[in-house]
């Protein structure tokens, strides 16, 4: 890992209303690089919204979409993840989080853990990648899959040094704030990563209202840096490589796991 800026977006997604959303998160994307951000994180289901029809959102990847959010990372030097919903041609669509990097290439995290809404109307994807950014290993889970201890280990155990989990909850803000001090400080602890979270943001205009939030935490599971104040905000956060190095060469939980005992 290298010294870096995280950047995490919370914001009002209009279900459907795609090149809305994108000119907003171009927005946001100029912000974050006046800022020196190297890698921007905006919530789940950012890019098309949350609506329970899910397929009639899905977007293609690679498509107009992902093309709009690569140029972006690309125009700015920096790698942006936000969430859609994607074209699944064998099915159901997936609920997904683009990866792009600045060079050019997208990546995507399928959502593998689905909540009981979300499963009937979506495909669960079928891996846990780690994605190579210039300045760190990232990896992704999705909303409530912090609450799933055995994804953060696999990816940290996998190589992941910062952990993102973009979210889409109406869980109330302050008692989501209270949730992730728990949930997430632990996923950071135990995996000696960092972790960075945020959360749509207001009312989808289709019967979801979204409560906001952003934060982040280091490795020994401490806050770094928050937000909970309503309406659209970028939270930046630096990461020091030498923070993350110095955690773990006493922090060995990682080395002493017996994945043979857990089944």
């Amino acid at each position: 890992m290298k010294d870096m800026i995280l950047g995490l977006v919370q914001m009002v997604s209009r279900p459907g209303a795609v090149d809305e959303n994108l000119r907003r998160m171009a927005d946001f994307c100029r912000e974050a690089a006046g800022s020196g951000v190297d890698l921007l994180c905006f919530p789940e289901l950012s890019i098309t919204g949350y609506h329970p029809d899910a397929a009639e959102l899905a977007q293609p990847v690679p498509g107009p979409a992902s093309g709009t959010l690569s140029r972006l990372a690309a125009s700015y030097g920096m790698t942006v993840c936000a969430g859609l919903t994607e074209h699944n041609p064998q099915g159901r669509p997936f609920l997904s989080q683009l990866v792009c990097l600045p060079d050019g290439r997208v990546f995507c995290y399928r959502k593998t853990h689905l909540g009981h809404r979300e499963a009937p109307l979506y495909a669960p994807g079928g891996a846990l990648p780690v994605f190579s950014t210039p300045k760190a290993k990232v990896g992704l889970a999705l909303c409530w899959e912090a609450r799933f201890p055995e994804v953060a280990s696999t990816l940290a155990h996998a190589g992941a040094e910062v952990l993102l989990y973009p979210h889409a909850s109406p869980m109330a803000a302050a008692r989501r704030r209270e949730r992730w001090k728990v949930t997430l400080a632990a996923r950071a602890l135990d995996c000696g990563v960092y972790v960075g979270c945020c959360n749509a943001a207001g009312d989808s205009g289709r019967g979801f209202a979204f409560s906001g939030g952003a934060m982040a935490f280091d490795p020994d599971g401490q806050v770094m840096a928050e937000h909970f104040a309503p309406g659209d905000h970028l939270l930046t956060v630096p990461l020091l490589a030498a923070a993350l190095g110095a955690q773990r060469s006493v922090s060995l939980y990682l080395d002493h796991r017996r994945p043979d005992l857990y089944r």
